[in-house]
């Protein structure tokens, strides 16, 4: 996420305060038409004019740049070149030194782990058997003791039942109808 912040600054011409906003980070996928980071190339980002004489003030604090191949820090007070070369780097910069919107960057990098996966390859060997922990013994020891118990219940409700449950007679046939 791109993150912001408000820094007062005093001009170093007239000496009144004055208000910057702050690019502490910027997030190259949040960032869809390139914008801060064309600011970031040209040196504009992080400054303000001063309210009282017009000078240009100019933080030269280190932001973060996240983009889908990592994160690293820039100055924008840093030389263009080294700037373009980092940017270039982490996919950020087209060789053709185009900003990479945000989207097509995503794409760009989902595109590379594509060409980048290998095959899948299961192994020979069969798959390692599964730790038994303490818990695990309690677990199967209680599981055991019940289901046994289930069992025998079932057992003696069945038992129950087969005693107690009359055996079922079939009623006599109704009478035939009087013949006329």
């Amino acid at each position: 996420m791109t993150q912001l912040s408000l820094k007062i600054i005093r001009c170093p011409n007239c000496g009144i305060e004055n208000r910057i906003v702050y690019y502490a980070s910027i997030n190259t996928l949040m960032d869809l038409d390139g914008s801060q980071t064309a600011k970031l190339l040209n040196g504009t980002l992080n400054t303000s004019k001063c309210e009282n004489c017009g000078v240009r003030i100019r933080l030269s604090l280190d932001v973060l740049i996240n983009c889908p191949k990592g994160m690293f820090y820039l100055n924008p007070t840093d030389d263009l070149e080294y700037k373009k070369e980092q940017l270039k780097t982490y996919g950020v910069l087209s060789e053709e030194e185009k900003i990479v919107s945000g989207q097509v960057s995503l794409f760009l990098k989902a595109k590379d782990k594509l060409y980048l996966k290998k095959q899948y390859q299961p192994s020979s060997l069969p798959p390692p058997a599964p730790k038994i922990t303490p818990h695990t013994k309690i677990y199967n020891e209680i599981s055991e003791e019940v289901s046994k118990k289930l069992i025998k219940n079932k057992k003696s409700e069945r038992d129950k039942k087969s005693k107690i449950a009359p055996k079922k007679v079939k009623p006599p046939l109704p009478p035939p109808p009087p013949k006329s």
